[in-house]
């Protein structure tokens, strides 16, 4: 009976240890996720300024501006964007 118990116990062991590292790692997770809102404050607003300014310029004035590449400056500053994506979704799957 008390081999019967342990085996039973040993197979949902396994279960309870995975259960208690998802824990842990939801709460590295969360941890990551409040530091990366931290650290992006207003940067998706200022981030869809940005894009809308420089969809308005014409070619000349991104160049006065010092500004190379519409496509490339677009493309960096949707990376700030892609950021609050990712991080939106992993807290919602926390």
């Amino acid at each position: 009976m008390w081999t019967n118990i342990i085996q039973s116990l040993s197979g949902v062991w396994r279960s309870v240890q995975t259960i208690y590292e998802q824990i842990d790692l939801i709460k590295v997770a969360q941890v990551y996720i409040q530091k990366t809102r931290a650290v992006l404050g207003q940067m998706p607003e200022q981030a869809n300024r940005l894009i809308h300014f420089l969809n308005t310029k014409t070619s000349e004035e991104l160049q006065a501006l010092d500004i190379r590449g519409r496509t490339g400056t677009i493309l960096d500053i949707k990376r700030v964007l892609t950021m609050r994506t990712l991080m939106k979704n992993l807290d919602r799957i926390c």
